[in-house]
């Protein structure tokens, strides 16, 4: 089960210094929520975001495409560095996923950030049943919208073939209307010398 998901800029996350840092898109199970916790991404900012910060500082090397876990009290941090996308995505989860789940999730996630007119669902989606979102849906939706594209061409390159075989049938026409005519001007030219002479 998850409790919530976070998606930060990454630039604003490393490089000003803010207290608490404020997520681009975020979402949080209904269920969990209460008087006293509105934010479930709060322990997650508190205490796992710091050391992940702090870590990249002290190593110097960001690395995209890196993740990072971190486990407080009965949570699950998980945080997902995409620094060619500047996003940060941050999982917090009430038990430890496997490698495959994060790696799917993250996809997911990735995919619901970036194209959102592809995903055909949303972060709240993704926390209600967490793995029943697949990135092959966004694979196809971008397929179908290549392959409608591309009918598109074909259909304008047909129209365009259709039109020069028309523009050739009617040039083949006038030319042959044209040597026809040279013709009877040539044999007219010539009968005219005859008589002149």
């Amino acid at each position: 089960m998850l409790y919530a998901i976070g998606i930060y800029d990454y630039h604003d996350y490393m490089f000003i210094e803010t207290d608490k840092p404020k997520p681009i898109q975020s979402a949080q199970t209904k269920n969990m929520l209460s008087l006293f916790n509105d934010n479930l991404l709060a322990s997650l900012e508190k205490e796992t975001l710091p050391l992940i910060h702090n870590s990249i500082i002290e190593n110097s090397i960001i690395e995209n495409d890196q993740t990072y876990y971190n486990s407080t009290n009965d949570e699950h941090h998980y945080f997902h560095v995409l620094t060619d996308k500047n996003i940060i995505i941050a999982i917090n989860s009430a038990r430890k996923l496997d490698p495959y789940e994060i790696a799917r999730l993250m996809i997911n996630i990735e995919h619901i950030h970036m194209q959102p007119e592809l995903a055909r669902t949303n972060l709240q989606a993704v926390i209600n049943n967490p793995l029943g979102f697949t990135s092959c849906d966004i694979i196809t939706k971008n397929m179908q919208v290549d392959i409608q594209d591309t009918k598109q061409i074909m259909q304008t390159n047909i129209q365009k073939l259709t039109e020069r075989g028309d523009k050739l049938a009617e040039l083949e026409k006038t030319t042959f209307e044209l040597s026809k005519n040279a013709n009877k001007f040539s044999e007219g030219a010539k009968e005219l010398n005859k008589c002149r002479c």
